[in-house]
């Protein structure tokens, strides 16, 4: 088989069809990022002045913990991999309700920092091992509309979480937001005791490829599986560009309020959900690469567009549609590269979605930092991420198209 693609059993046995109780327990799995990114963005100046430190501090909470769901899901994915699914995602989701607690009781920022990293670190295991039940259940065009499914419900999360920040800041602080995203951490707990069962048959799927050493090694061996694994994480780098400028935008550029901030940031997460509910209803008819080129032409589109504001000195509010296209286009971009990179990973699903994961996140955690040296009223950094992202995606998609589709 070419690319070392490993060989199907000639009589596997899958899981049966998921419920739809099943699929909106792993969607919230994957929703951990959203809520523990998006619920604090408003308070960030907040949370400098009352511990005490520069903002630059805080902003570093954002990066440790995408370095920690980065690790996680690269240790956690692969155990998965060799133990099931289940035992290492109730262990992880105990701890990371744990770590949320510490955090929203830490006294200083260091305490928080390390907080945030073991809380992402944990907190990984719902993040890859629902993508990795997923790809145990369905295969093909149907693992694509699944993937997008789950960005679907999951995109509730960033529409609601800004939302709640918003709403909680005034009356409880940024320790009462981290309450409540420990709580959110508590029923994803509960899901995983009550729902999610174990799916990971190995020895029942896939035959393991003799020659391969270490799965995540072997795994970077095929074309297939990173053209689609690079594609999507450079659009999450292009829409965690815009995730992590946003509280600057909203605010030093186009003037809004704390609140207000949280209602536009809600609409532009709502992109993400009818970019990824576009795809499922269509995807299926039209192949996952059609549904990628629209995705792809979106994120051109909003790239000249973020150009032209600045080039024509428009108003600040004129950013919004830029923005737009961004969230929706990344819609397209994440359920069907996912599907076809894990097409290629049959043999280890656990690895190749840590693979995936874990490059998403380091990411998100090197652009975090970047798009705000230029200052709070300067567009040039997230318009440099977005070019070079697009590009990168763009590339990726010509390969993945050359190679064709998965053989699972």
């Amino acid at each position: 088989m070419s690319h070392g693609t490993p060989q199907p059993l000639s009589h596997p046995h899958p899981p049966g069809r998921p419920g739809a109780l099943l699929l909106v327990s792993l969607a919230l799995l994957s929703t951990l990022a959203p809520f523990a990114t998006d619920m604090y963005l408003p308070v960030f100046p907040r949370m400098a002045a009352e511990l005490d430190v520069p903002v630059s501090v805080i902003q570093l909470t954002l990066t440790t913990f995408f370095l920690g769901v980065a690790a996680g899901q690269l240790v956690i994915g692969p155990i998965s991999d060799k133990l099931g699914r289940k035992p290492p995602l109730l262990v992880g989701s105990i701890l990371c309700l744990l770590a949320s607690a510490a955090a929203a009781l830490a006294p200083n920022a260091e305490i928080l920092l390390g907080a945030r990293l073991v809380q992402g670190f944990t907190g990984a295991a719902g993040i890859v091992i629902a993508r990795a039940i997923v790809a145990d259940i369905y295969r093909g065009v149907l693992a694509a509309k699944m993937f997008s499914l789950l960005a679907m419900v999951g995109g509730v999360a960033p529409v609601i979480a800004p939302l709640i920040g918003g709403l909680l800041a005034i009356p409880v602080g940024w320790r009462g937001i981290l309450w409540a995203l420990t709580v959110v951490t508590a029923i994803m707990l509960v899901a995983v005791i009550v729902v999610i069962p174990e799916t990971h048959h190995p020895k029942q799927q896939v035959a393991p490829d003799p020659r391969r050493g270490l799965a995540m090694l072997h795994l970077l061996r095929r074309p297939g599986f990173m053209a689609n694994a690079v594609l999507m994480t450079f659009a999450f780098v292009v829409l965690m560009g815009y995730i992590a400028s946003s509280p600057f935008i909203f605010q030093s550029i186009m003037g809004l309020g704390v609140l207000g901030s949280g209602v536009l940031f809600a609409i532009n997460s709502a992109g993400i959900l009818l970019g990824s509910t576009v795809n499922m209803r269509l995807v299926e008819k039209h192949g996952q690469h059609r549904m990628m080129r629209v995705g792809l032409v979106g994120l051109v589109i909003g790239v000249l567009l973020l150009v032209a504001t600045q080039a024509l000195n428009l108003p600040g509010l004129f950013i919004e549609v830029p923005l737009l296209f961004f969230t929706v286009s990344v819609g397209f971009l994440f359920g069907n590269p996912v599907a076809l990179a894990l097409g290629y990973a049959a043999d280890a699903r656990g690895a190749g979605s840590a693979l995936i994961g874990a490059a998403q996140f380091l990411g998100g955690a090197a652009v975090a930092p970047v798009v705000g040296v230029a200052g709070p009223e300067s567009l040039v950094p997230l318009t440099l991420v977005a070019i070079v992202g697009t590009v990168v995606c763009l590339v990726c998609f010509w390969v993945s198209v050359r190679i064709g589709p998965t053989p699972h």
